[in-house]
């Protein structure tokens, strides 16, 4: 088979929203920096990315998509986007791109938690060029000023509950480890300064766990990358993100092993985990051999195994991938191979998963 993409690349939603970020669902031009939420959450918040029906060819479901989060129960909308609008030029860097906007206010309004990671680079690519500066990695220092500048303008504005600002980024360091401690520099003064004008918002970074750990096998991810998270001082990461995809080294829920993220909770001890993107393909999409299961059992069966997993952790967040599946995609081994983490199938109906999720928590 194919190799599969990386988990980063299933983040297309957010590139899309780029190109066409959605009207937001209600007027949001009386809310003021009161209105927005400034506690983090309590309880597990269970979210989704960014999914209404027929994405990403329409967004006209988008309020309806908001409304579904709401009475889900402790929802959330997870942002997972580039930190400028746009993302191969920086034409707009130092603006808080329009969608983590959105987000914020939609969630005053209907009453889910905003969680948003700005992220920098896709596949092997670094968003980091400016006018002005063409450097494209992080010893760019007009981009550093006005990533934090616009960091630091989101936080004070809209004093988010989570903040992310990295995506699975032990590839980058695996990529380019030099460049990755500079990375981490910044991380580190961007933290501080976020701190300071919103000291409630909880900071820190995403890791695709499977590539970290080297459980990814079907990807050829033997190799884990556990200096990428080393590279961090742990007193600086409220909260650590895990995008969490045992099915790339496991062709059945069953033989995922019950201590299958042991080695992380080791590693950082009782600092609160957010698992930014999970779930279990409940359905094929064609003829295509894949090298896991996919059916509503698996996804049941799963939830179940998660509950095992993470019983006795410090988990704030689990967010299913998408609640409605996309409807189409340029990249069809994309779409074959993520499209199906949802809890809807392509016909609008409701997947068994459906009401499972909505039980699932953490003892």
């Amino acid at each position: 088979m194919k190799k599969i993409l990386s988990a980063i690349t299933v983040l297309f939603v957010s590139i899309t929203l780029l190109g066409c970020s959605p009207t937001p669902a209600n007027n949001s031009t009386d809310i003021t920096e009161n209105d927005i939420p400034k506690a983090t959450p309590t309880g597990l918040i269970k979210g989704f990315g960014i999914s209404p029906s027929g994405f990403p060819t329409t967004f006209d479901n988008l309020v309806n998509y908001f409304e579904e989060v709401s009475n889900f129960g402790n929802g959330g909308v997870f942002f997972n986007g580039s930190w400028r609008n746009d993302t191969l030029g920086g034409t707009d860097s130092g603006q808080i791109p329009e969608t983590a906007i959105l987000v914020s206010e939609q969630a005053e309004i209907f009453r889910f938690t905003p969680i948003v990671d700005f992220g920098w680079r896709s596949e092997q690519s670094i968003h980091l060029n400016v006018p002005g500066n063409s450097t494209n990695d992080w010893s760019n220092e007009e981009a550093k000023g006005l990533f934090l500048n616009m960091v630091l303008e989101y936080a004070k504005t809209y004093h988010p509950p989570y903040l992310f600002l990295a995506n699975e980024n032990s590839f980058y360091f695996e990529q380019n480890p030099e460049d990755y401690y500079r990375f981490v520099e910044f991380y580190n003064l961007a933290y501080d300064a976020i701190k300071d004008v919103s000291p409630e918002t909880q900071v820190g970074v995403v890791f695709n766990y499977e590539h970290l750990a080297g459980t990814g096998n079907f990807n050829r991810w033997t190799t884990s990358q556990w200096k990428a998270l080393d590279a961090h001082d742990l007193e600086r990461l409220d909260v650590i993100g895990i995008t969490l995809y045992p099915w790339l080294g496991y062709g059945t829920v069953e033989e995922v092993p019950n201590n299958y993220m042991d080695e992380l909770f080791e590693r950082i001890g009782d600092i609160p985990v957010a698992i930014t993107e999970t779930g279990w393909p409940g359905f094929y999409l064609d003829e295509t051999i894949l090298a896991w299961e996919a059916s509503n059992e698996a996804q049941i069966e799963f939830v179940d195994k998660l509950e095992i997993m993470l019983a006795g952790r410090n988990i704030v967040i689990a967010n299913w991938l998408f609640l409605y599946p996309p409807v189409d995609l340029a990249d069809k081994n994309l779409w074959i191979t993520f499209a199906n983490l949802s809890l809807y199938d392509l016909e609008n109906n409701r997947l068994p998963i459906y009401e499972k999720w909505q039980e699932f928590s953490i003892k």
